[in-house]
């Protein structure tokens, strides 16, 4: 077969797919076909807007030393290809999420406040104190627990669950393993009998570790003064008094430090200019979050400054609004618009990997929004626009071709942003009127040139 002959067989190939509309240029995402099909049952523009906005999150456990949210898809958005589960955790000062295991990985990130993780890692007893901007990560299975070490600061902490190995698909499950009448632990399930020789005690006593709790999944560890009556403290046995915190810690003679954990804040803006600054972190710099393959980003913009348009071709973004307002913006395969909303702190968008994005900072003061990626690898984001912008990167001739521009022109257009990732506001037009009349002049002779270009081939 002559190279003539292989090269038309892939043309060929080429155009029977365009045709198809199937995956060549011509196909539709199947974002857009999954949108199609909620359109047609909600068409109002407010759920049109929304659909890579997330709910407000909903409470899914509540004592009164603290609270679990989650945010959920609204009923008519569209399904992440990855679902990643976004957590809220919080706990009043001297409270305590008791023992438990979960059937995903998890990755916290504080908020706010300061916590105390203790966990098994690999049959050894692991304890770790958590500060704002730390990324700690628990793996699916490790018995763990949490403590708000703080005597006057309620603690926050955002979670990011990777669900892709649960039990049940799309969400994720809690295993207590202490607790009593509320929470109910995993033990609770097994008969007396058996409880009674594995644990090797009576079942006077085995009702006396099963029955006491009731407070619960977070609860005190120390009477604060309420004048409510509650049951002794979580870490009391009868006629043995309250048990001291450290006192719970010695009893773990197995201590060992293990695993750490990393401070966002630690780490040097991968960019900072006069208008924001931002910064990943991946499986280089905390090598634990290479298993669960989830990443941090954290992005800081000052007032009407915006994150230039960009994708992600490597993973999908959860973001979550920190501080500020501003609006998301994000595109179609199609050069349509996906979603423009405006955002508020404790709002919480994706974005699928691929789609262009760009946030936007409102004029009345900075904004700032951290989020969990799909992967742990390097990202590189690809910009569309700026100094940085793929653009000009190619610096190819047949780029102004591509927009029906000449070569002049289009490289005016790339040399008027002098700035890169994070640009400033428009606070004026950028284009003076006196330049206006140049380019003016300069399409006018385009034109002519077209015009007699067109009666020299006539």
């Amino acid at each position: 077969m002559t190279p003539h002959s292989v090269i038309l067989l892939l043309l060929l190939a080429i155009a029977a797919l365009t045709c198809r509309g199937g995956s060549g240029f011509a196909g539709h995402s199947e974002f857009e076909e999954q949108w199609r099909e909620h359109e047609g049952h909600h068409g109002e523009e407010e759920e049109q807007e929304g659909i890579f906005l997330l709910e407000k999150s909903k409470k899914i456990l509540q004592t009164e030393a603290g609270e679990v949210s989650l945010q959920s898809r609204k009923r008519y958005a569209m399904k992440p290809p990855r679902d990643l589960h976004i957590v809220f955790i919080s706990m009043e000062p001297k409270s305590f999420f008791v023992p438990q295991y979960l059937d995903s990985d998890s990755v916290f990130y504080v908020l706010r406040g300061f916590a105390k993780v203790g966990w098994v890692h690999h049959g050894d007893f692991v304890e770790k104190n958590l500060k704002i901007g730390d990324v700690y990560r628990i793996p699916g299975g490790s018995v763990f627990y949490l403590l708000n070490t703080d005597e006057g600061q309620r603690l926050h902490i955002s979670c990011g669950l990777d669900t892709s190995y649960s039990l049940s698909s799309g969400s994720f499950q809690s295993f207590f393993v202490a607790g009593g009448e509320d929470p109910v632990p995993v033990l609770a399930a097994f008969d007396d009998r058996v409880l009674s020789v594995a644990f090797n005690v009576s079942r006077s006593e085995l009702d006396t570790i099963l029955s006491r709790q009731s407070r619960g999944p977070i609860i005190y560890i120390e009477d604060r003064g309420h004048k409510r009556g509650r049951s002794p403290s979580f870490f009391s046995f009868p006629n043995e008094g309250s048990w001291d915190w450290g006192d719970v810690i010695e009893s773990f003679n197995r201590w060992r430090r293990r695993p750490d954990g990393f401070n966002i804040f630690k780490k040097k803006p991968d960019f900072r200019n006069g208008y924001g600054w931002s910064l990943a972190v991946d499986s280089y710099d905390y090598p634990a979050l290479k298993e669960p393959d989830i990443g941090i980003f954290y992005v800081n913009l000052s007032a009407g400054a915006m994150m230039a348009p960009h994708f992600n071709p490597r993973a999908t973004e959860y973001g979550i609004v920190t501080r500020g307002e501003g609006r998301i913006q994000i595109a179609f395969p199609n050069g349509t618009n996906a979603m423009d909303v405006s955002v508020g702190v404790g709002d919480v968008f994706w974005v699928p990997q691929y789609y262009p994005v760009c946030q936007i900072a409102d004029r009345s003061g900075p904004m700032e929004f951290f989020g969990f990626t799909s992967s742990a690898r390097k990202n590189r984001p690809q910009f569309l626009a700026g100094r940085n912008s793929i653009f000009n990167i190619m610096k190819s001739r047949s780029l102004a071709s591509a927009f029906n521009l000449s070569e002049k022109r289009f490289k005016e257009i790339l040399q008027s942003q002098g700035e890169s990732v994070i640009l400033p506001p428009l606070t004026r037009s950028p284009t003076t009127p006196e330049r206006e009349r140049e380019r003016e002049k300069e399409r006018e002779e385009e034109r002519e040139h077209s015009f007699f270009s067109f009666l020299a081939f006539k």
